[in-house]
């Protein structure tokens, strides 16, 4: 029928303003990380308590405790991190451990959705604030600034701190571009030229 062939192009669309919208909430949260650090890292840290209490809760609905086990621990090496925060060090072991646990996590979660039967609306708020929302924080925060990309244990604390205090003190002047940003920057400028030809918008 002709409502079914429009049912194709309609998804079609709803799919790209879908993933428009992540985009703009991607490109929203680096900003305010970037430019907020400090606060940013406060709450992180909230958030961090608010998905442990999330998996504790789960014992309400039955959940088996080696999973909520296995999440509080999960949240817990993350926790760890919230000092380096908005800084990711890959060579961190608790990061490692955790990075291994989130792994596990997926697995058990898997297979007890697999044998229990749950709502799909339930299976999603659970890896949305049990499992997702962390390492996503800290993937959008390894994405903020030039300094925060990645790094190593050859950086000592000592200059991770001092790296913070100058981006504190510099929040009036405009921080470079990360790749992170620069894609949405040039996504941006991109539409300006399709959009106005190239001319400067006043």
């Amino acid at each position: 029928t002709f409502l079914y062939l429009l049912s194709w192009p309609g998804s079609l669309f709803q799919v790209l303003f879908i993933t428009l919208g992540i985009a703009a909430a991607l490109y929203y949260l680096a900003e305010v990380i970037e430019e907020y650090s400090t606060k940013s890292r406060r709450y992180v840290r909230y958030m961090l308590i608010f998905c442990v209490l999330c998996n504790l809760a789960l014992v309400i609905d039955g959940m088996p405790y080696l999973i909520i086990i296995n999440g509080v621990l999960l949240h817990m090496c993350y926790y760890t991190c919230i000092k380096h925060f908005p800084y990711v060090v890959l060579t961190d072991p608790l990061f490692l451990l955790g990075s291994i646990l989130l792994i596990l996590q997926h697995y058990l979660a898997y297979n007890y959705f697999l044998e229990y039967y749950c709502p799909f609306s339930e299976i999603l708020a659970y890896f949305t604030f049990c499992v997702w929302l962390t390492p996503f924080t800290f993937f959008i925060s390894a994405s903020t600034t030039d300094p925060s990309l990645p790094i190593t244990g050859h950086q000592t604390m000592d200059s991770l701190h001092d790296m913070d205090l100058n981006q504190n003190v510099s929040t009036s002047k405009r921080k470079p571009r990360s790749n992170f940003l620069g894609v949405f920057q040039y996504l941006l400028e991109q539409k300006d030229n399709l959009l106005y030809g190239g001319r400067k918008i006043i």
